[in-house]
This record gives C-alpha cells, structure tokens and sequence, in this order.
C-alpha cells in the first residue's frame, strides 16, 4: 500500500506546487520572479500560499512514505 501511495504524494504535491506558482504567475504576470525563486520578490494571495506550502508537506509525507518503504518497515 505504501509503495503506491508513495509516487501519488510525490506527483500530487508537485501538481499543488506547480499550481500554486502558476496562479501567481498569472495574476501577475511576472514570471521572471519564479525563475529567480531566491530574491524574496514573490507575494502571494493566500489561496496561492496555501497550495503552494500544503504541496510542499504532502511532499514531505511522500518522501517520509519513501523512506518507510526503502526501509524495509513496508
């Protein structure tokens, strides 16, 4: 069970990630500061902010999934 729930965590928090940047991408239409990621101009809404931290922790949980299967817990 952990070894399929582990590529869908992965996949869905990149796809929360991705979508997160490309809503700010395009109300703002200012792509360049996604591409610079490390110069602190990206200010996002909130709903933008929240897709984009809560892709980051069902990442998270995935890598966590990834470590418990290659671990030999699984």
């Amino acid at each position: 069970m952990i070894a399929l729930l582990e590529p869908i965590l992965l996949l869905a928090g990149l796809m929360m990630i991705v979508s997160g940047l490309l809503l700010y991408g395009v109300r703002t239409q200012d792509w360049r500061s996604l591409m610079v990621f490390w110069r602190p101009t990206v200010a996002f809404q909130a709903r933008e902010y929240f897709l984009y931290k809560l892709g980051i922790t069902v990442m998270v949980i995935g890598l966590f999934a990834r470590l418990y299967n290659h671990l030999g817990f699984a």
